[in-house]
């Protein structure tokens, strides 16, 4: 079986996603904010903050894209009418697990010294963000939009709703 070019998209993106890890770590104390900032002293790392989410999901959100150029039963299977629902079930336990890790594990201790291991949890859930939005802007737009739109359309949706989400907080 010889891998499409597409596939080989999909493999770099991943590379791609690797690497961004380790340049976010190496610049994590110029995108962190303390405890006594205030004003414009929060706004710039919150801006990277928010640029480095955006790029993540727009890496994901390629490889969706990029799955439907290489493959054209992606969101066809009968189970994608259910998947919002499937998907956010999943979303809820992996939450509940990765706070009962953060409360029983010393987890502050084994992140100091395995930094990799916040960007996979962080990967893990942008992942699943991005999905439910897929599949719920797939629920919603079956016939209308391509599926190529459809993955356009939920990148948007995803980093409207990540911004959103933390502006708030």
């Amino acid at each position: 079986m010889s891998l499409s070019r597409w596939s080989f998209f999909q493999g770099l993106i991943i590379v791609l996603l690797v690497v961004l890890g380790f340049v976010a770590d190496l610049y994590r104390e110029d995108i962190a904010v303390p405890f006594s900032a205030t004003g414009a002293e929060v706004l710039t790392p919150k801006l990277f903050t928010v640029l480095f989410l955006v790029i993540i999901t727009g890496l994901i959100s390629c490889i969706f894209y990029f799955q439907t150029k290489k493959s054209k039963t992606f969101l066809i299977h009968p189970l994608w009418e259910k998947m919002h629902v499937l998907l956010a079930l999943i979303f809820v336990v992996s939450l509940v697990l990765f706070m009962i890790i953060i409360v029983i594990a010393p987890f502050g201790d084994v992140t100091q010294n395995n930094r990799w291991m916040i960007y996979v949890f962080l990967y893990y859930f942008l992942y699943l963000i991005n999905l439910i939005v897929l599949t719920v802007v797939h629920k919603a737009n079956k016939q209308k939009l391509t599926n190529e739109n459809k993955v356009k359309q939920s990148f948007i949706w995803t980093v409207v709703v990540l911004v959103l989400i933390f502006i708030v907080l």
